[in-house]
């Protein structure tokens, strides 16, 4: 499972999307969408991935998912739009490990502000949690 973190705001972001839909179509693939543009919204996400050792700290940020573990990191949207690259990114990604590998091109300005709790973003986090098989408290 390949889940792509973005922001409407974002330009880069909706400018990989037809790369991302073609990924989606590949048999053994699954796309998932986390709109990360309102931080209000995506504080209890972002204290989800920081406990799976997952940094979201520029958009777009793919994050490949395998036996429910983060297994692999790409952002920035060069990267992204190589399709050689992206293949490879979700197809020939290593085991499982503790830190994810990171592939990208950028580096990222910032780490995200924490946000106050909101829990209109709760229903994204349940379908990442039941998709990828982690259990959410």
């Amino acid at each position: 499972v390949v889940v792509d973190f973005a922001a409407d705001y974002c330009g880069p972001c909706k400018l990989v999307e037809p790369a991302l839909t073609r990924l989606d179509a590949k048999p053994g693939m699954r796309v998932l969408k986390a709109n990360l543009g309102n931080p209000e919204k995506s504080k209890r996400l972002r204290t989800w991935l920081l406990s799976h050792n997952v940094k979201i700290t520029a958009l777009p940020t793919l994050v490949l998912f395998r036996d429910g573990a983060p297994v692999r990191t790409m952002f920035g949207a060069d990267q992204i739009l190589k399709e050689s690259t992206l293949h490879s990114f979700a197809f020939d990604a290593p085991a499982a490990t503790e830190s994810p590998e990171v592939v990208g091109s950028v580096k990222p300005s910032r780490t995200p502000k924490p946000v106050r709790r909101d829990e209109s973003n709760d229903s994204l986090v349940k379908q990442l949690t039941q998709r990828l098989g982690f259990a959410f408290p």
